[in-house]
């Protein structure tokens, strides 16, 4: 009888090892999925003729199998998708309800070319938010992936500075030749605002890792990359970038209001002293980058380089006019393209991606997506400020809330840098990261 409670015993005890292996191998897969978003196609994709597969799409299929794995055979509540006490459930329900609405706008989608490849891309970043929503359940997962971030930016940034010092570009790009007569950092995300969002997007992870470790080694070489992220972000020229990265960092400051006083005056000690010292030591080649980024000439800078805000203007225009045609149901899962090149009525000189996310949704997808969209986004924010403030959460879950507030904050104006973000894997994996972090942290949101 002994032997047999020993037997029973020892067969519970190796099951229950074995379903923490298996939960850490699915967990490694997600990290994987998260340092995979970082290889655009510059540095390694297979070309299928409508798009090109990268290291992140390839994964999913992978984790849309441990998705469904664990949908089926854990059907407790707690691992249901849409459990009632979630608090992301809003947000994964939201994305799932973009991703349907986009399937049943191919109805009157005038290109079924471009709606395939939209889907496409939609499809792999609410697959992603999906499986972190699953898999993530503590907040030491989500800084395992703000860490594996910070790895991968920091040796984007290296590259970057390579290209500013000699003006030699490692990946083969378009208008690398453009770049390197002023030796603007892209690295291997094929433009320069593309480039100016990821770096933006890294001086957050850096200053959520610089407040979090332990270790001094790390937290000065995170200082010191965040510090590179400003300087690299003013090179590109990105002016909603470089805005967007100060009103993220003022957020940061001025949410404790504890040390209101103090944070205003470190900031002003730092606008002086660096003010002073780029005058003295910075190259003039900077300083006139600088210049340029925050008092452009728009006579003289193209639209690839600085975008014409004119051109921005009635690409905002026409995305108006096609919404009203399309009596607000939105021209379509990647039907803006085509609308732009055919049914446009002010001037975009052959431009035709929005260059604008908010608009993209809207004119895309229609006002129904778009209000769904806007309350899921400040819903997001709100969520962070409260597990910032709670007094349940510890300083970990106050930091990453508090740089995901910022990174929010941040993204609101960087979004309309690009030509698009619709296939940018890196903030889909952040927004992967916030909604899971947003349903881990539910207990201290709920908490005053």
């Amino acid at each position: 009888m002994v032997n047999s409670c020993q037997a029973i015993s020892s067969h519970n005890i190796t099951t229950k090892n074995k379903n923490i292996s298996l939960k850490i191998t699915k967990k490694s897969f997600l990290y994987l999925l998260v340092a995979f978003s970082y290889f655009g196609t510059a540095v390694w994709s297979v070309d299928i003729g409508f798009m090109q597969l990268t290291l992140f799409r390839i994964a999913l299929p992978f984790i849309a199998v441990l998705c469904l794995q664990r949908m089926i055979f854990n059907p407790n509540k707690y691992d249901k998708l849409l459990n009632v006490d979630h608090k992301s459930r809003y947000s994964v329900f939201f994305m799932i309800f973009w991703l349907s609405y986009a399937l049943l706008s191919t109805l009157w989608s005038p290109d079924i070319v471009d709606s395939f490849r939209h889907i496409f891309f939609l499809s792999c970043g609410v697959l992603g938010i999906v499986a972190l929503t699953l898999f993530l359940n503590d907040s030491k997962d989500i800084y395992k992936c703000v860490f594996i971030s910070v790895l991968m930016l920091a040796f984007h940034q290296i590259i970057g500075w390579s290209e500013v010092l000699t003006g030699s570009y490692l990946f083969e790009l378009e208008k690398a030749a453009i770049y390197g007569i002023h030796n603007m950092p892209v690295s291997s995300m094929y433009n320069t605002n593309d480039f100016a969002t990821a770096l933006a997007l890294s001086a957050f992870y850096f200053y959520c890792v610089w407040k979090i470790s332990k270790f001094r080694i790390l937290k000065l070489s995170s200082f010191i990359f965040m510090s590179s992220s400003f300087i690299l972000v003013l090179w590109t020229r990105s002016r909603a970038n470089i805005f967007g990265l100060f009103i993220g960092f003022a957020v940061l400051f001025f949410i404790n209001k504890k040390n209101l006083l103090k944070n205003i005056i470190k900031i002003l000690l730092v606008v002086v002293v660096a003010l002073f010292a780029g005058n003295l030591f910075l190259p003039e080649a900077l300083k006139n980058t600088i210049l340029e980024s925050l008092l452009p000439d728009t006579t003289t800078l193209s639209f690839s380089t600085g975008g014409s805000d004119h051109i921005r203007m009635n690409l905002i225009k026409n995305g108006f006019y096609f919404l009203v045609r399309t009596l607000f149901l939105g021209t379509g899962a990647g039907g803006v393209e085509h609308w732009m090149n055919e049914e446009a009525i002010y001037e975009t000189a052959h431009i035709v991606n929005m260059h604008n996310w908010w608009m993209e949704i809207l004119t895309g997808y229609g006002i129904f997506v778009f209000i769904g969209y806007l309350i899921f986004y400040f819903k997001l924010m709100y969520d962070m400020f409260k597990i910032y403030k709670s007094k349940h959460s510890n300083k970990k879950d106050k930091i990453i809330a508090s740089s995901f507030l910022a990174i929010l904050c941040w993204y609101t104006i960087a979004s309309i840098s690009s030509s698009s973000n619709m296939a940018n894997q890196i903030i889909w994996m952040f927004f992967a990261m916030a909604i899971a972090f947003q349903g881990i942290c539910s207990k201290y949101s709920n908490s005053k």
